[in-house]
């Protein structure tokens, strides 16, 4: 239901695009727009498009004509106005910047995920990462130990520090 749920708002935000997309060919009845829609997928539902088409006209992007029908009463064709031209290359330049924005994000496959045996998430362990957008974590390297960027302490192998105001000294192989 929540997948549902997902692809519904996504069509129902490209669908402005859809709609000038298929009037950029020509004119066309409602019918053929909700066909074409149909075909790629894109219509959520069929009674969604007679207002967009309305809010579309009263923004100016769209005019319409009547024509006489063989088959029962007139017909509404719709075509784009240039200004509809100029919004449908508008969101076409959105479209492409979203598109490129969506893909650089570039995630692993699942199967890569769990081949590799690594957890799923930031590689510094955090949920989120770490908060100056460096991988790495602060400047040292190490966002809780020494200044000197080993986790381990200094390269001599003492530690020193403090608990509850006490200090202590560990040299190598104390406990």
């Amino acid at each position: 239901m929540q997948n549902e749920n997902a692809q519904v708002q996504m069509r129902k935000g490209v669908l402005e695009l859809c709609i000038l997309r298929i009037l950029s060919h020509g004119e066309a009845y409602t019918s053929d727009l909700s066909d074409r829609l149909k075909q790629a997928e894109l219509l959520v539902v069929e009674g969604t498009l007679y207002p967009l088409l309305t809010r579309m006209k009263n923004a100016g992007w769209l005019v319409y004509r009547w024509a006489e029908s063989k088959n029962g009463p007139p017909r509404k064709y719709y075509a784009l106005t240039k200004e509809g031209l100029q919004q449908l290359e508008l969101l076409d330049r959105e479209w492409e910047s979203f598109v490129e924005a969506v893909q650089s994000l570039n995630r692993p496959t699942m199967a890569e995920n769990f081949d590799s045996g690594q957890p799923i998430g930031p590689k510094d362990g955090s949920p989120t990462g770490p908060k100056d957008g460096n991988s790495m974590g602060p400047k040292d390297g190490n966002p809780m130990g020494p200044k000197d960027g080993n986790p381990m302490g200094p390269k001599d192998g003492n530690q020193t520090g403090s608990i509850a105001g006490d200090k202590y000294e560990l040299k190598p192989g104390q406990p």
